[in-house]
């Protein structure tokens, strides 16, 4: 926390912000700082909720500095993305925020999912087969694979046959099939988180 509060005091956006919404900038700062604080005090809790101000802060921001809702909106699912990485990493850890870290990994998929499909849309289908079987190989692995099958069989074998679908579709350079494939993702993997 200590470090991302120096980074962002050196950063050039650290002014722009201040100016662009003063009101988020003072709360990403103070939460920064709780955050550190609540660590260092090993309030966990505390860490969690000052952590999650903190984000909405940088969030809120981010729209405050983007010339349009498009720009702030991919920096914001770039940022989930980021928090899906993390939790798959705790979910391998096991603990008592397993069950939430299994979820936020699903959340994962489907970003991804949806980001396979903006990339066949501009022509990078090569990419795409690649980030769906990417897909497919994390969540074999991931100890959320076991949690979503324990959770909702409908929902794990229809994720695993949107998955399959949406590598045929671009592979086959279906768009309607692309857009089916990943609403089947996207349901199924609702239904599991």
């Amino acid at each position: 926390a200590e470090d991302v509060l120096r980074q962002f005091e050196e950063a050039s956006v650290h002014d722009a912000l201040q100016t662009a919404d003063s009101e988020a900038y003072k709360a990403f700062e103070s939460e920064v700082e709780s955050v550190a604080s609540a660590a260092a005090s090993e309030n966990a809790e505390g860490v969690r909720t000052s952590s999650n101000e903190a984000f909405q802060a940088a969030i809120d921001g981010s729209y405050a500095l983007a010339d349009t809702g498009h720009i702030a909106g991919a920096g914001h699912m770039a940022a989930l993305q980021a928090r899906g990485w993390d939790a798959a990493a705790l979910a391998s850890m096991g603990g008592p925020s397993t069950a939430f870290a299994h979820a936020a990994a699903l959340s994962l998929y489907r970003a991804r999912a949806y980001d396979a499909r903006w990339l066949t849309a501009r022509g990078e289908t090569d990419h795409a087969a690649a980030m769906v079987s990417d897909i497919f190989a994390h969540f074999e692995g991931a100890r959320a694979h076991e949690g979503l099958e324990a959770a909702s069989s409908e929902a794990y074998e229809g994720f695993e046959a949107g998955l399959s679908d949406l590598q045929s579709a671009i592979d086959s350079g279906d768009s309607s099939g692309i857009d089916d494939a990943v609403a089947t993702i996207d349901a199924n993997l609702v239904r599991g988180i």
